[in-house]
């Protein structure tokens, strides 16, 4: 089944992006990072940092608006929140000319 998977990703999101990414039964046609406990600009990075992790360049990434169409979110205030996924084997994420369109 191909699937397209809209995600703010902290460490539970990059968790089900990881398994979703293993299954035989998905296939990822794109992700999209969207404003949640963090910033779309800052889940695009860490989207880019478990693609990295999984050498799944060739998966398309989006970003979304900074602040929701609704308007200003509340951004949760917890140990996970102010998180950015983190790795000393992670390349730094890609140049933002280069989402929406496959990494290679």
């Amino acid at each position: 089944m191909k699937v397209l998977i809209d995600t703010d990703p902290g460490m539970d999101d990059a968790l089900a992006i990881s398994v979703a990414h293993k299954s035989d039964a998905l296939k990822i046609v794109a992700l999209t990072a969207v404003t949640g406990n963090l910033p779309s600009d800052r889940t695009v990075a860490n989207i880019l940092r478990v693609l990295d992790l999984l050498d799944a360049p060739e998966i398309p990434v989006a970003q979304g608006p900074v602040v929701p169409l609704g308007g200003a979110t509340r951004q949760t205030r917890s140990r996970t929140a102010p998180m950015v996924l983190r790795s000393p084997t992670f390349r730094h994420p890609p140049a933002a000319s280069t989402l929406a369109a496959p990494r290679s």
